[in-house]
């Protein structure tokens, strides 16, 4: 069954204590032009003209500081990209960016006022997308090898045997739906693809969650899609570490406007990987 908990996930920053100019946000337009949505503030004020301030404890992070974060994400997986092509199979010595967009967005999410008048900002659909993503768990697939070591004699693979790879998980759990202010945002996650660090140095990239292995499978019989052989063992030394990297495209729509956010999430297992030799009489 396809499920996906919209929930505030491991995925947020812990609070940092701070004091922010408290605003109350009272109105937000949908600019027909660029798609850009304006909130609109209006400073609290208190018993002597002044706008009042509260301290958050880590709970509410200003606006400006929200957009901040989504573009600091923004970068670091551009960055990250580059990375993965130019080392080419050497996956693991990049380092996947992480979605942390604060302390609680966006049930706390202020705007600094302006003494003097309202203030008014712009987000983005995209930024507003980011919000409602805050919200969503997503777990990692874990890395499945085909058949599992434990169901032979010598509990490890073996060099040269066929491997089927698939990650473990929800790979398209069901759409959701958020409400960020009076904004209704529809989310729709799923994984397009996995790649699998053999911990050889080789990786394998498979299309979705890859193909699993089931009893059904004749001895030997390569996966038609997602497999692997090994050509040389880990054993006696050590194990393998075989790890799972998860591509999610999240798909987002406001109003008319739609867009993709795209993120990737690591798990790893080990693997003992041995040499079976026959003798012949």
């Amino acid at each position: 069954m396809r499920k996906l908990a919209s929930v505030v996930t491991g995925m947020l920053l812990s609070g940092l204590a701070t004091s922010y100019a408290y605003a109350d946000p009272h109105k937000i337009d949908t600019d027909n032009g660029n798609g850009n949505v304006t909130l609109t503030a209006k400073a609290k004020q208190s018993t002597a003209g002044r706008p009042s301030s509260r301290t958050t404890s880590g709970r509410d992070q200003t606006a400006t500081e929200f957009k901040a974060r989504v573009a600091e994400y923004q970068t670091a997986w551009v960055a990250w990209q580059a990375c993965v092509s130019s080392t080419g199979e050497s996956m693991p010595s990049c380092t996947v960016p992480s979605l942390s967009l604060g302390p609680q967005p966006p049930g706390g999410l202020t705007l600094n006022p302006v003494v003097g008048g309202p203030l008014q900002i712009a987000v983005t659909p995209e930024e507003v997308a980011y919000m409602a993503i805050a919200r969503l768990h997503l777990d990692p697939l874990t890395p499945v090898i085909g058949p599992p070591p434990d169901l032979n004699p010598w509990h490890m693979a073996a060099v040269g045997y066929p491997l089927w790879l698939s990650g473990a998980g929800t790979a398209d759990p069901a759409p959701v739906t958020d409400a960020v202010f009076n904004l209704l945002v529809s989310l729709d996650a799923h994984v397009t693809q996995t790649d699998f660090a053999m911990g050889d140095g080789h990786v394998v990239t498979c299309r979705g969650a890859g193909v699993a292995w089931s009893n059904s499978v004749t001895p030997g019989e390569k996966s038609p899609t997602c497999g692997y052989q090994y050509s040389r063992p880990s054993l006696p030394d050590k194990s393998y570490t075989v790890i799972a990297r998860t591509h999610w495209d999240i798909d987002w729509t406001i109003n008319n406007q739609r867009g993709v956010i795209r993120m990737a999430q690591t798990s790893s297992t080990q693997l003992p990987v041995g040499e079976l030799q026959v003798l012949i009489r």
